[in-house]
């Protein structure tokens, strides 16, 4: 494949290679994924949190295994990082063209899109009722 790209001779070295100008895209898209992936993070500990309190008062007050309502929300919690850390790692692994081709870009932006609301949901979580899990029912 030839790729004809029009340039202007110029002596400027701080300007961009084109790969530089060709990778701009993935590394703008992924530095996005990145931070929705530390969002996602932020929410999940603090229903993480919530939960394992809730889990200890629970096996204070009865014996139980620690695994009622808010032990699956803990273990609710632990599938969503592990799907989101996949994501971001398979956004990764295209090389940076891929994300030049407007299909392929448009299909990144959605899973962006999805990655960054996974944090609304859990954000929702923690406030129905204070309960991690209410929203799972």
């Amino acid at each position: 494949e030839v790729r004809v790209m029009p340039l202007v001779v110029n002596a400027n070295v701080t300007g961009s290679t084109i790969e530089e100008t060709l990778g701009r895209r993935k590394m703008l898209h992924m530095s996005q994924m990145k931070n929705a992936l530390l969002e996602v993070k932020r929410e999940a500990n603090k229903v993480s949190d919530m939960a394992s309190e809730m889990v200890g008062r629970e096996s204070e007050h009865h014996p139980v295994d620690g695994q009622g309502e808010n032990g699956f929300a803990i273990d609710f919690v632990n599938r969503v990082m592990k799907e989101a850390e996949e994501l971001v790692g398979k956004h990764s692994e295209h090389e940076a063209e891929w994300y030049n081709d407007e299909k392929n870009a448009e299909e990144a932006m959605k899973e962006l899109v999805q990655l960054s609301s996974t944090t609304l949901d859990i954000h929702e979580s923690r406030i129905v009722g204070g309960n991690p899990s209410a929203f799972l029912q």
